[in-house]
């Protein structure tokens, strides 16, 4: 299986390389999201804009069949929380040990289970972002509305000790820290904290933030999506980055209704190319909406009066997931991937 994997990633990207618009090879990073669904309101998320489902079991069986000989890295996540669909261990350990996906999770932590913890830690996970936005109530709460910041340094903590209990290296925990004006003063008290409570890297991101609220962009330059020319006067900053998109090529968005999306960030349904109930994903990968969209992407233009929303995206490739070739081993084979983590220590990354 690893060598399809190798293969189709380097078939794909040759591909990419050369312009096709119809591909033979398959996704190799796949996003499928278990839920929808989100107890906390966060005031910039477009997870609302979406049916507010939770996926089957089976159905998540039918999307990871259709694709994980090929999946390298799988995003068990979206725009809801994923702890909230009783199956995701199911769907975990599923993927993991029929097709040796890397898998990722990326959550709000504010469920209270304990035994939930305990069986996640147990469970196939290789990788868990908590999304944990200062370091206090005060600052936390203002961005994850409804959220409990001592709730879910206390979950943290569970996990840390089940990790030491079962001498468990995965998952690996990673705190994700989105930088807003309100909390750039705890960055630092944030590095602290999270090295004491054993995460094993913490990531300074810049948000998204509205041109409505830009009174929430960080006044840290890295950090921030706007300049400010005179008072009162911003200026959204350009993008840092003139790489393509390759999403079209080498990856897809499953949503937890089964419609297909051409990537993580398209909030609006009626923006998605497909449906996974109707349509057999080699229909799919190759209809009309994708081969418009890899049109679209490797001319690096935008073409604002299009109905597809590749030729109106203007992200420009700053989300890719384009591995080379170290990281591929490490996502696909696990004894390398845990001799590398015993020599990690640590980690601070700004992005």
């Amino acid at each position: 299986m690893l060598t399809l994997k190798f293969a189709n990633y380097l078939l794909l990207n040759i591909q990419r390389l050369l312009g096709h618009k119809k591909l033979f090879g398959y996704p190799y990073y796949l996003v499928i999201d278990p839920s929808s669904v989100c107890q906390l309101r966060c005031p910039f998320c477009d997870g609302k804009l979406r049916p507010q489902v939770k996926m089957s079991l089976s159905d998540f069986k039918m999307v990871i069949d259709a694709i994980g000989k090929t999946c390298i890295n799988l995003e068990l996540y979206n725009w809801g929380e994923p702890f909230l669909n009783r199956e995701i261990i199911d769907m975990i350990n599923y993927a993991s040990k029929k097709y040796r996906v890397y898998t990722r999770i990326s959550s709000n932590l504010n469920l209270v289970n304990k035994d939930f913890y305990r069986a996640l830690v147990l469970s196939r996970l290789n990788a868990l972002t908590v999304s944990l936005d200062g370091a206090s109530q005060e600052t936390y709460g203002k961005y994850r509305a409804n959220g409990s910041f001592d709730r879910v340094i206390s979950n943290v903590k569970l996990l840390a000790h089940y990790k030491k209990y079962y001498k468990k290296l995965e998952p690996k925990l990673i705190w994700q820290f989105l930088v807003f004006r309100h909390n750039e003063h705890e960055i630092e008290k944030a590095k602290k904290m999270a090295k004491a409570l054993s995460f094993n890297e913490i990531v300074f991101m810049k948000p998204h933030i509205p041109r409505e609220h830009m009174d929430w962009d960080s006044t840290i330059r890295k950090f921030s999506n706007y300049s400010r020319e005179h008072i009162g006067q911003y200026n959204l900053l350009p993008k840092t980055t003139n790489s393509k998109c390759t999403w079209p090529y080498s990856s897809v968005a499953v949503n937890a209704n089964g419609s297909v999306s051409p990537c993580c960030a398209v909030a609006r349904e009626q923006d998605d190319f497909a449906n996974m109930s109707q349509d057999s994903f080699p229909e799919i990968w190759n209809c009309d909406n994708f081969i418009e969209a890899r049109e679209y992407v490797f001319q690096n233009e935008i073409q604002e009066g299009s109905s597809n929303i590749c030729a109106r995206c203007q992200m420009k490739g700053t989300i890719n997931f384009a591995p080379n070739l170290l990281q591929l081993l490490y996502y696909t084979i696990s004894p390398l991937r845990s001799a590398w983590m015993k020599t990690k220590k640590f980690k601070i990354t700004n992005y």
